[in-house]
């Protein structure tokens, strides 16, 4: 977090005044009971305090910040939300994704996770329905956000406070720091499905 104040603080000192900074935070704690998501603490106030420190000390304006919290951060309302950054952002804006909320995988169906042969994915909050359906967000959804928002500008930032989130950007050029993964086979405990539910 430190790091990252220092960085769009100096980006501040740097840039002309014309070029704006746009945010969409997440902020998932309240998953409902029949997802069988473990409930969090912490990731609504982290949106609160996220708003505040890019305000305060990273040069965005509030009209350039949308939050969605709990049951407004459907996987729809996810997508639509980064869709309309990319739409809101003009050539070298900065343009800043977080999220904070639970993460998964997901086996992979295109071939392109040959380290692991899973997608890792960010968990919205209509992630499993009464029906057992999966709404997870996958990497290549990320990544697809990525390339297009690159045709506007190289300022794209992207902060992940879940699990899983290490090689969410894999392909993209991008440079992660990270431990070898585990056998996806060693990550799932008891029968359930990998990453899901309060064991997972």
């Amino acid at each position: 977090m430190v790091l990252l104040i220092t960085a769009l603080t100096s980006a501040v000192a740097g840039q002309e005044p014309k070029i704006r900074r746009h945010a969409l935070l997440v902020g998932i704690g309240d998953y409902p009971a029949v997802s069988e998501w473990q409930t969090l603490e912490g990731p609504v106030d982290d949106v609160a305090a996220m708003k505040s420190v890019l305000i305060d000390r990273g040069g965005f304006e509030e009209q350039f910040i949308s939050t969605l919290t709990d049951a407004q951060a459907t996987k729809q309302a996810i997508l639509d939300g980064l869709e309309n950054l990319i739409e809101r952002a003009a050539p070298n804006d900065l343009v800043l994704f977080f999220f904070a909320g639970h993460g998964s995988w997901a086996d992979d169906i295109d071939g392109d996770e040959i380290q692991d042969g899973a997608d890792e994915t960010l968990v919205p909050y209509d992630a499993a329905d009464r029906s057992g359906a999966e709404r997870d967000i996958l990497d290549d959804q990320i990544r697809a956000f990525i390339t297009k928002a690159n045709l506007k500008t190289s300022n794209v930032v992207l902060i992940f406070d879940c699990c899983c989130s290490g090689t969410a950007v894999r392909g993209t050029g991008i440079v992660s720091r990270q431990v070898p993964p585990d056998s996806i086979k060693g990550r799932g405990i008891a029968g359930r499905r990998p990453g899901r539910g309060p064991d997972g």
